[in-house]
Protein backbone atom coordinates (compact mmCIF):
# COMPACT_ATOMS: atom_id res chain seq x y z
CA UNK A 1 0.00 0.00 0.00
CA UNK A 2 1.21 3.61 -0.70
CA UNK A 3 0.68 6.46 1.38
CA UNK A 4 0.86 10.11 0.63
CA UNK A 5 2.45 11.96 3.11
CA UNK A 6 -0.42 13.71 5.51
CA UNK A 7 0.63 16.90 6.99
CA UNK A 8 -1.70 19.52 8.93
CA UNK A 9 -2.84 22.76 6.83
CA UNK A 10 -0.63 24.35 9.21
CA UNK A 11 2.66 22.83 8.57
CA UNK A 12 2.44 24.13 4.59
CA UNK A 13 2.61 28.12 4.29
CA UNK A 14 -0.83 28.72 6.01
CA UNK A 15 -2.16 26.57 2.88
CA UNK A 16 -5.97 25.42 3.27
CA UNK A 17 -4.70 21.78 2.37
CA UNK A 18 -1.81 20.24 1.46
CA UNK A 19 -1.04 19.13 -2.44
CA UNK A 20 -1.19 15.18 -1.11
CA UNK A 21 -4.78 16.06 -0.13
CA UNK A 22 -5.47 17.41 -3.28
CA UNK A 23 -4.61 14.83 -5.56
CA UNK A 24 -6.14 11.74 -3.13
CA UNK A 25 -9.19 13.76 -4.03
CA UNK A 26 -8.63 13.40 -7.46
CA UNK A 27 -7.73 10.16 -7.61
CA UNK A 28 -10.79 9.04 -5.46
CA UNK A 29 -13.27 11.48 -7.85
CA UNK A 30 -11.99 10.28 -10.81
CA UNK A 31 -12.58 6.39 -9.55
CA UNK A 32 -16.28 7.20 -9.91
CA UNK A 33 -16.15 7.46 -13.33
CA UNK A 34 -13.33 4.31 -14.23
CA UNK A 35 -16.59 2.74 -12.57
CA UNK A 36 -18.67 3.65 -15.20
CA UNK A 37 -16.60 2.97 -17.71
CA UNK A 38 -16.02 6.57 -18.38
CA UNK A 39 -12.74 7.77 -17.48
CA UNK A 40 -9.07 5.61 -16.91
CA UNK A 41 -6.87 5.64 -13.76
CA UNK A 42 -5.31 9.10 -13.23
CA UNK A 43 -1.27 8.49 -14.04
CA UNK A 44 1.15 10.19 -11.87
CA UNK A 45 2.15 12.52 -15.02
CA UNK A 46 -1.55 13.60 -15.80
CA UNK A 47 -1.98 14.08 -11.73
CA UNK A 48 0.66 16.14 -11.68
CA UNK A 49 -1.03 19.06 -14.23
CA UNK A 50 -4.32 18.68 -12.75
CA UNK A 51 -2.74 19.87 -9.12
CA UNK A 52 -1.27 22.67 -11.37
CA UNK A 53 -4.11 23.63 -12.54
CA UNK A 54 -6.15 23.27 -9.39
CA UNK A 55 -3.39 25.46 -8.09
CA UNK A 56 -3.16 28.16 -10.97
CA UNK A 57 -7.51 28.20 -10.99
CA UNK A 58 -7.45 29.16 -6.82
CA UNK A 59 -5.05 31.61 -7.09
CA UNK A 60 -6.86 33.36 -10.19
CA UNK A 61 -10.53 32.81 -8.48
CA UNK A 62 -10.09 32.21 -4.98
CA UNK A 63 -6.93 34.63 -4.95
CA UNK A 64 -5.44 32.05 -2.05
CA UNK A 65 -3.64 29.03 -2.88
CA UNK A 66 -5.18 25.56 -2.54
CA UNK A 67 -1.78 24.09 -1.25
CA UNK A 68 1.51 25.34 -0.24
CA UNK A 69 3.80 22.66 -2.03
CA UNK A 70 5.65 24.09 -4.13
CA UNK A 71 5.07 23.66 -8.17
CA UNK A 72 8.24 22.73 -9.70
CA UNK A 73 9.64 23.04 -13.71
CA UNK A 74 10.36 19.42 -14.02
CA UNK A 75 10.99 18.73 -17.88
CA UNK A 76 7.72 17.20 -18.37
CA UNK A 77 5.97 20.16 -16.85
CA UNK A 78 4.72 21.65 -13.16
CA UNK A 79 5.62 18.36 -10.63
CA UNK A 80 5.12 19.23 -7.02
CA UNK A 81 7.72 16.82 -5.52
CA UNK A 82 5.91 15.12 -2.07
CA UNK A 83 3.06 13.85 -4.57
CA UNK A 84 5.48 12.57 -7.37
CA UNK A 85 7.71 11.19 -4.63
CA UNK A 86 3.96 8.60 -3.19
CA UNK A 87 3.01 7.70 -6.31
CA UNK A 88 6.00 6.94 -8.77
CA UNK A 89 5.88 3.93 -7.88
CA UNK A 90 2.82 3.52 -10.31
CA UNK A 91 5.15 4.96 -13.33
CA UNK A 92 3.01 5.08 -16.37
CA UNK A 93 0.40 3.72 -14.90
CA UNK A 94 -3.38 4.63 -13.50
CA UNK A 95 -3.20 5.09 -9.70
CA UNK A 96 -5.73 2.85 -8.23
CA UNK A 97 -7.18 4.69 -5.17
CA UNK A 98 -7.48 0.94 -3.55
CA UNK A 99 -3.64 0.78 -3.24
CA UNK A 100 -3.45 4.34 -1.18
CA UNK A 101 -4.12 4.56 1.85
CA UNK A 102 -6.52 7.43 2.67
CA UNK A 103 -5.60 10.82 3.38
CA UNK A 104 -8.38 12.84 5.55
CA UNK A 105 -9.67 15.61 3.53
CA UNK A 106 -12.65 17.97 4.24
CA UNK A 107 -13.29 20.26 1.32
CA UNK A 108 -15.37 23.34 1.81
CA UNK A 109 -18.04 23.89 -0.58
CA UNK A 110 -16.36 26.44 -2.99
CA UNK A 111 -13.03 24.53 -3.13
CA UNK A 112 -14.54 21.45 -4.03
CA UNK A 113 -16.58 23.45 -6.76
CA UNK A 114 -13.23 24.82 -8.08
CA UNK A 115 -11.81 20.87 -8.05
CA UNK A 116 -14.24 19.62 -10.25
CA UNK A 117 -14.32 22.62 -12.48
CA UNK A 118 -10.59 21.58 -13.13
CA UNK A 119 -11.23 17.95 -13.51
CA UNK A 120 -14.34 18.68 -16.03
CA UNK A 121 -12.36 20.96 -18.01
CA UNK A 122 -8.73 18.76 -18.09
CA UNK A 123 -9.27 15.53 -17.46
CA UNK A 124 -10.18 15.13 -21.27
CA UNK A 125 -6.66 15.36 -21.74
CA UNK A 126 -4.10 12.62 -22.32
CA UNK A 127 -1.16 13.14 -19.97
CA UNK A 128 0.68 14.13 -23.27
CA UNK A 129 -1.52 16.43 -24.26
CA UNK A 130 -1.43 18.10 -21.10
CA UNK A 131 2.76 18.45 -20.92
CA UNK A 132 2.16 19.74 -24.16
CA UNK A 133 -0.42 22.47 -22.93
CA UNK A 134 1.86 23.30 -19.68
CA UNK A 135 4.98 23.10 -21.95
CA UNK A 136 3.50 26.51 -24.02
CA UNK A 137 2.25 28.54 -20.74
CA UNK A 138 4.48 31.34 -19.29
CA UNK A 139 4.92 29.98 -15.89
CA UNK A 140 6.52 26.90 -17.17
CA UNK A 141 8.32 28.13 -19.94
CA UNK A 142 9.63 31.41 -18.10
CA UNK A 143 10.81 29.24 -15.04
CA UNK A 144 14.18 27.48 -15.12
CA UNK A 145 14.21 23.92 -15.42
CA UNK A 146 14.05 21.82 -11.44
CA UNK A 147 12.88 25.49 -10.14
CA UNK A 148 9.81 26.97 -7.87
CA UNK A 149 7.74 28.56 -10.04
CA UNK A 150 6.71 31.25 -8.67
CA UNK A 151 3.16 31.45 -7.36
CA UNK A 152 2.45 35.45 -8.64
CA UNK A 153 3.72 33.87 -12.15
CA UNK A 154 0.74 31.33 -12.40
CA UNK A 155 -1.91 33.46 -11.18
CA UNK A 156 -0.80 36.07 -13.43
CA UNK A 157 -0.99 34.14 -16.43
CA UNK A 158 -4.40 31.84 -15.28
CA UNK A 159 -5.64 35.69 -14.40
CA UNK A 160 -4.62 37.03 -17.78
CA UNK A 161 -5.29 34.04 -20.13
CA UNK A 162 -7.10 31.05 -18.65
CA UNK A 163 -9.65 33.14 -16.76
CA UNK A 164 -9.28 36.31 -18.90
CA UNK A 165 -13.19 36.71 -19.71
CA UNK A 166 -13.80 36.08 -16.34
CA UNK A 167 -12.27 38.84 -15.29
CA UNK A 168 -12.28 41.43 -18.12
CA UNK A 169 -16.32 41.23 -17.83
CA UNK A 170 -16.55 39.34 -21.47
CA UNK A 171 -17.68 35.66 -20.09
CA UNK A 172 -20.68 35.65 -21.75
CA UNK A 173 -20.21 37.70 -25.02
CA UNK A 174 -19.71 34.24 -27.17
CA UNK A 175 -23.97 33.61 -26.32
CA UNK A 176 -26.45 34.65 -28.23
CA UNK A 177 -29.10 36.70 -26.50
CA UNK A 178 -32.59 36.02 -27.86
CA UNK A 179 -34.60 38.88 -28.98
CA UNK A 180 -38.04 38.81 -27.20
CA UNK A 181 -41.12 38.57 -29.91
CA UNK A 182 -43.15 41.10 -30.88
CA UNK A 183 -45.46 39.02 -32.20
CA UNK A 184 -48.19 38.18 -29.83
Amino acid sequence: MVYLNYRRETDIMSAKYTAEQIAYWFITYNQKFVEMNESDLISPLKLQKLLYYAQGSSLALNGYSLFGDPLLAWEYGPVVRSVYDACKVFGASGIDPQSMGAVPLKLDAMDEALLKGVYDKYNKYSASGLINRTHSEKPWSETARNQEIPQELIKDFFVNTEYRKVFDGTLFDDIPIAEPSMNR
